[in-house]
């Protein structure tokens, strides 16, 4: 059964969640960043810094947002001046238009209603410069995890931490942009050992390129 109207996360979660587990995610050292050495690329929903860490390595002009402070502190502790990191909403951008060469989303968008990551694409789409790449990361269907805790939105399950997860379809996410086109698409998974059973955990990367601007 479907709840209405669906859960929307608030800050304080967040908040919780990152004071409580300052780093409590692995990093994505097996992320494919398209190369971007010397180019603006924004991380949307950068947390603790592991992903942004990796981007950083790659040699971009990083920027970074987070809707919660206490992401934001850690990561300016953690790199300095080394990146422009502030406190923001993935639906409400403030930066100016085509300001990027390259967008990245990792596990973010999942944490959003259906009306909400329509809103935070249209501010991707915005923010990015014609030509310029936007690489996205979210757990799919076929998670370990997937059903468990209340549907709220369909594939949207509100679990005991207070956080909403979207287990995305590539299509879906693709359907979302659509003046991109599809420049890759893959599956990853990784098994776990749980309660004695191995499963698997399951997303998709999602590659997309903003098409060039008419003449």
């Amino acid at each position: 059964m479907v709840e209405s109207p669906p859960h929307r996360p608030s800050v304080e979660e967040w908040e919780s969640h990152y004071q409580s587990q300052p780093m409590g995610w692995r990093g994505v050292a097996d992320l494919d960043i398209p190369p971007c050495k010397g180019r603006r690329v924004l991380e949307l929903g950068c947390g603790s810094g592991k992903t942004l860490e990796r981007l950083l390595e790659s040699g971009a002009e990083a920027f970074a947002i987070d809707f919660s402070s206490s992401a934001v502190e850690i990561c300016r502790r953690r790199f300095g001046a080394d990146v422009e990191v502030k406190v923001a909403d993935v639906r409400e951008l403030p930066f100016p238009d085509a300001y990027f060469d390259g967008i990245l989303a990792v596990h973010v968008l999942n944490h959003l209603t259906t009306h909400d990551r329509a809103v935070a694409a249209k501010e991707i789409i915005r923010c990015i410069r014609p030509g310029g790449w936007i690489l996205l990361r979210g757990f799919d269907r076929e998670d370990m995890r997937y059903g468990q805790g209340k549907e709220v939105e369909p594939h949207s399950f509100l679990r005991g931490n207070g956080i909403m997860y979207h287990y995305q379809d590539a299509d879906e996410v693709i359907s979302m942009f659509p003046s991109t086109s599809l420049q890759r698409k893959t599956q990853g998974k990784e098994m776990k050992r749980y309660h004695g059973r191995k499963l698997a955990r399951s997303w998709s990367d999602i590659l997309l390129i903003f098409q060039e601007a008419d003449d």
